[in-house]
């Protein structure tokens, strides 16, 4: 059977009905609703849930208060008593104040869900679609003064609904729940609530349940992990589930392959992302979908991830239309594959060069990588990667960094789909050029979470970033702030890489003063380390570290910190660009201690090795060119030299493109790329840093990107292009 396409089910509101809500202007547009989504092509329609606007209470879609202010035996007018009742009760995170108060038994009263959906079914012949808020969430956003407990409400509101969804004959009917994920000890209570209403929907309709992370204000408000619901989705009595995906990078998505008890709505659009997926990102979405879940055939629907109704019209509308068309892009041929790896080329862009001039160029259109990897065997790969700004933020370059959790959380996942490791909180992700210690302690806790959820391997930086600069007086100084952040990354469940500390440089006057230093913290770790040395090329106030501008004296002392911590150290991450060193100081290391390339000029020889030994990888290149890495490696794994080789061949020019001098601000052209590939959706750093390259760099860095085959949609990457081009004055055809 065809996937077929539908929308979740809110549409922004029209602008002439927010300003004159008449009952003829909700029947106008939810005829507009309705003929937008059968002109894109839309297979299961949703009358957008306008009927569920107020104009006295615009900042909702009306999600939980259309549905219990006109109940009987519920208060809406709510008393700051109430407020500090429902505060006290801790039941949402996000909300303070009820949507209304339980006085009394529960009764539809003017609640009316059966003239809403008739409405909609008299405008249309077309295949239709009616939702429904899940009773366990409604009970969730109430202060309960009436009923013995949560469960005896969540089932009284349960069977309100299920009595007005028996007389309701579309063709879907789909109850949404976006509270349970940040609750999954509920999965019993909600499953049996939703179940009754499930089991109310007239034959032949099917039932359906959303199941979503939240979205208010184009944020997500739950945390939480699909696994975690496992035991929900089994209970359940649905034809299909409804779930957000694309925002979550498909994370965790195949804990739910075994279920054969539905079928799958996968969400391919994000609607927290302004930028209008192309219909090759849709349609690549739905194929990492199906290699997922086990096939097409269980995957019943696609979709947005979550309702319109936040965003503006213009971008609803052209996120409807690549849903479409990456459906049918998918659908192509009979085997329910893409038609080609390689999609159309972008359009032509004009790119600034270095003689001032400008010239033509096309995106070429060639991926050729997989959609992810298993870990490799024969090497331990991290890479080092970046944080997401938030754009929206009242920052400055000097003021605490402001993260998009999101987007950063999301960026992850797509590293640990390769089968990467991630190296947290390190140089890539700005420390010490704009993520200060406290937004680095939070980034830690999440991703250390995050990798335990997806079983990925993490590794976290610890430093001394929370001191001041010239505030350490003593090496003791620099002792408790290393401690402090060792401390606190072992607490959370991950593994220290001990970064270079631009105090302890600033202050030791002998190589014994490293080594004092060292000796200390390391001591005090409950698992063996990774320690990093970061040459000055990456950050100038690091000169002289370990007690010597003369590198080979620094190495030698540093092979002494190691021998004599031996127990304590896995493995030296080595960031000099210097491939001679690197190779002399890997055959003096002590028997089981790993050297972690960092030399992102040359890494395919140091990881290939000389047939005796061979580097390990933790690199920033890698947050660039994952794909890459994961398929070089796997073809190291089966022994092919070759193919590793060729690979990563093309992707070097890019890499040293990215990190030539000065080399710190290689952290532009990461994030850079990550725009260009949809991972974010602006072009905005931590601290200001996208000024760090200049447009004629950023145009270089897109056409060996391309040659590489690294940038996924080159309709993407094209427009992204333009933008950037744009604003920096350079007209475009």
């Amino acid at each position: 059977m065809a996937i077929q396409t539908t929308l979740v089910g809110s549409y922004p509101v029209p602008d002439w009905l927010r300003a004159h809500p008449t009952a003829q202007g909700l029947e106008d547009a939810t005829r507009v609703v309705l003929a937008i989504q059968e002109q894109a092509g839309i297979d299961l329609l949703t009358d957008g849930e306008l009927s569920r606007f107020d104009v006295n209470h615009p900042e909702t879609n009306g999600m939980i208060e259309y549905f219990v202010w006109p109940l009987n035996g519920v208060r809406s007018e709510i008393t700051r008593d109430d407020i500090r009742l429902f505060d006290s009760q801790g039941h949402l995170d996000f909300r303070r104040r009820p949507s209304g108060v339980v006085v009394g038994d529960l009764a539809e009263g003017r609640l009316d869900l059966v003239s809403a959906y008739r409405r909609a079914r008299a405008l249309t012949s077309g295949r239709l679609k009616f939702t429904v808020t899940s009773p366990y969430m409604l009970g969730r956003m109430l202060l309960d003064r009436h009923y013995d407990g949560l469960p005896e409400l969540v089932m009284a509101i349960a069977r309100v609904l299920a009595a007005q969804v028996g007389e309701i004959d579309a063709d879907v009917v789909q109850v949404d729940e976006a509270n349970l994920p940040g609750r999954p000890e509920d999965a019993a209570l909600a499953a049996e609530a939703i179940n009754l209403v499930l089991d109310a929907v007239p034959v032949p309709g099917r039932p359906a349940v959303h199941l979503c992370f939240g979205n208010y204000g184009g944020n997500r408000i739950q945390q939480g992990r699909l696994a975690a619901l496992r035991p929900f989705f089994e209970r359940l009595r649905a034809d299909h589930l409804v779930l957000e995906a694309a925002r979550t990078d498909f994370a965790d998505l195949d804990v739910l392959a075994g279920l054969d008890n539905v079928r799958f709505g996968v969400g391919v659009v994000d609607i927290k992302d302004t930028a209008t997926e192309s219909p090759s990102v849709v349609a690549r979405r739905i194929e990492r979908a199906a290699s997922i879940l086990g096939g097409a055939e269980r995957i019943a629907y696609v979709h947005p991830d979550c309702g319109f109704w936040m965003l503006q019209r213009s971008i609803a509308d052209a996120k409807i239309r690549a849903l479409v068309a990456g459906r049918d892009l998918y659908q192509g041929t009979s085997t329910g594959r893409p038609t080609a790896t390689r999609t159309a080329p972008g359009a032509l862009l004009r790119l600034p060069t270095h003689d001032q001039a400008t010239r033509a160029y096309r995106v070429s259109g060639d991926f050729p990588y997989a959609e992810g990897g298993r870990p490799p065997r024969s090497r331990i790969p991290y890479a080092a990667v970046h944080v997401v700004a938030d754009p929206l933020a009242d920052t400055t370059p000097v003021s605490r960094a402001a993260i998009d959790w999101d987007a950063t959380l999301a960026f992850r996942r797509h590293i640990w789909s390769y089968g990467l490791g991630v190296a947290e909180a390190m140089d890539t992700a700005q420390r010490g050029m704009g993520l200060d210690w406290e937004t680095a302690k939070e980034l830690i806790r999440r991703s250390v979470a995050e990798a335990r959820a997806v079983g990925g391997r993490i590794v976290c930086g610890a430093q001394t970033d929370q001191l001041a600069t010239g505030s350490a007086r003593t090496l003791g100084d620099v002792v408790a702030a290393y401690e402090e952040q060792c401390e606190h990354v072992e607490a959370q469940g991950g593994q220290v890489v001990l970064m270079a500390s631009r105090e302890l440089a600033r202050i030791a006057r002998s190589a014994d003063d490293y080594c004092q230093v060292y000796r200390t913290v390391l001591s005090k770790l409950a698992r063996p380390a990774l320690i990093h040395w970061l040459g000055e090329v990456f950050d100038p106030q690091l000169v002289g570290y370990w007690g010597s501008t003369d590198l080979d004296e620094a190495m030698d002392v540093l092979l002494d910190v190691i021998q004599e911590n031996r127990a304590k150290v896995e493995g030296i991450k080595l960031s000099l660009l210097d491939q001679r060193r690197e190779l002399a100081m890997r055959k003096r290391l002590p028997d089981g201690v790993h050297m972690f390339t960092g030399d992102d000029f040359d890494y395919p020889t140091t990881i290939g090795g000389d047939g005796e030994r061979y580097s390990d990888a933790l690199l920033g290149a890698f947050d660039a060119i994952a794909p890459a890495a994961s398929a070089a490696l796997l073809a190291l794994d089966e022994g092919d030299r070759a193919r590793f080789e060729t690979i990563l061949e093309p992707t070097v020019p890019l890499s040293r493109h990215i990190f030539k001098a000065p080399t710190f601000y290689y952290k532009t052209g990461v994030v850079f790329l990550a725009y260009l590939n949809g991972h974010q959706g602006h072009f905005r750093m931590v601290g200001g840093l996208e000024s760090g390259r200049s447009t004629v760099h950023l145009a270089e860095l897109l056409v060996l990107a391309d040659r590489a085959g690294l940038l996924r949609d080159p309709e993407l990457a094209t427009d992204r292009m333009r933008r950037v081009l744009s604003l920096a004055g350079i007209e475009q055809p």
